[in-house]
């Protein structure tokens, strides 16, 4: 009896090795580019976690300030640590003289995440509010990425105003960033009269990065 088909004739067509191949870079280059946008959305992520901590703990030691009428320090250590203190101040009087004695009581102690600190990446634009200190005024750049008067720490008031180490109203900013990663940049600044706190994000326009 002869065979109504051929051995094979209704099997499926396989596929070839360069086929195979170009799914598998496709698949690649696919991979490659969601692996990159991902990093990229992480490290915006860990910038703006490290700016909102900054305002965040500007706005707890202010808070305190007022509502305990004590001041607060805060202390921003090189190159991520956050450091808030209460400090509480008692007169007494020995033979007529006074002696002013201040107890520290160590609040809290943070830090930014790890691959962010506080610095300025070159090309970065003086913040918005125009409060970093220079030698000679204008200034057109920043030049210290912690700028309370040139210092490193806030002292929160009991009325909610800003002063610097010397008790000098104190206008100041924060800069942070991740090295070499300019869409990182951020910039945190206190108006000292008013205890107003404000976040800025840098961006990338037609003229140049721009605060916004």
């Amino acid at each position: 009896m002869k065979r109504s088909a051929q051995y094979g004739q209704d099997r499926e067509k396989g596929v070839s090795l360069l086929e195979v191949l170009v799914v598998v870079a496709i698949a690649l280059i696919v991979s490659a580019a969601a692996i990159i946008n991902v990093l990229s959305s992480l490290k915006l992520a860990a910038a703006d976690s490290a700016a909102q901590l900054i305002q965040q703990e500007m706005r707890v030691a202010r808070q305190d300030a007022i509502s305990k009428r004590l001041v607060y320090r805060l202390t921003f250590n090189a190159p991520s640590g956050i450091v808030l203190d209460q400090l509480l101040s008692t007169t007494s009087y020995v033979s007529g003289v006074a002696t002013t004695v201040t107890t520290i009581t160590n609040v809290s102690n943070d830090s930014i995440p790890g691959q962010v600190s506080f610095q300025i990446l070159s090309g970065t634009p003086q913040d918005q509010d125009g409060f970093c200190s220079c030698a000679v005024p204008p200034c057109t750049c920043p030049t210290q990425a912690v700028d309370f008067n040139a210092g490193t720490q806030i002292y929160f008031q009991p009325d909610g105003a800003g002063r610097d180490a010397n008790g000098k109203l104190c206008n100041g900013v924060v800069y942070t960033a991740i090295s070499g990663d300019m869409a990182s940049q951020r910039s945190v600044t206190v108006w000292g009269s008013t205890g107003r706190i404000t976040l800025y994000k840098l961006f990338n326009g037609p003229n140049g990065y721009y605060w916004k």
